[in-house]
């Protein structure tokens, strides 16, 4: 995963991802599309470790996922996939990949953050 979409309130310019009905700072309802763009890395702004996770997730304890920065002010929630060295400032870049299975044993998908060497 190279790219996050996001969209520009036409009313106040706050950018949000993802997308939504109204935007978060002003409630205006119109939005600008802004093409997605290549994120090269960005920076862990918080996370949390679950050592009792979903029995979904109980072959890896434990389960990180945090939120990360990225210089364009896109902000995105994602697993992590650094377990003994994570935290807070940590350079990251986002790749898309196998996060869990559901109850009936089908992958899900969603965003793995991975160190940047």
């Amino acid at each position: 995963m190279a790219e996050l979409r996001r969209i520009k309130c036409k009313k106040c310019g706050k950018i949000q991802y993802p997308g939504r009905i109204r935007c978060i700072k002003c409630k205006s309802s119109e939005f600008e599309d802004l093409y997605p763009e290549p994120l090269d890395s960005g920076t862990i702004i918080t996370f949390t470790k679950l050592y009792a996770p979903p029995e979904t997730l109980k072959e890896e304890p434990p389960y990180i996922f945090g939120i990360v920065e990225f210089n364009n002010g896109v902000r995105a929630l994602g697993r992590i996939s650094e377990k003994e060295k994570v935290k807070v400032g940590m350079k990251v870049k986002p790749t898309y990949g196998q996060v869990s299975v559901d109850p009936e044993g089908k992958p899900n998908f969603g965003i793995i953050f991975k160190p940047v060497d």
